[in-house]
């Protein structure tokens, strides 16, 4: 079940997430990843402030995000395409 405050995210999340299919898609990580901090500073912060429960809630939304962004690096890149950095810790994390 979706919360209220959830609602305005689902279609550009849905659709940001297509976005970032397709760019990793044809390997251009760079592109992808400056698409995804576009889409996490639009919505990094609510419109209105939020009652705790809500705002935990947005919390989570936003961990799952750059998780999802994670799973998609991990499946769809070859990790010689990836920055320095990632190819690091994703070599720590194996």
């Amino acid at each position: 079940m979706l919360l209220p405050f959830t609602l305005p995210y689902t279609l550009p999340c849905s659709r940001a997430r297509q976005v970032l299919t397709l760019l990793l898609h044809q390997q251009r990580v760079g592109e992808a990843l400056g698409q995804f901090r576009g889409h996490m500073a639009a919505f990094r912060r609510p419109p209105l402030p939020l009652p705790a429960g809500a705002a935990a809630a947005h919390a989570g939304w936003l961990a799952r995000q750059y998780a999802v962004v994670g799973e998609l690096l991990a499946t769809r890149v070859d990790p010689l395409l990836l920055p320095r950095q990632a190819r690091r810790c994703r070599r720590h994390s194996e």
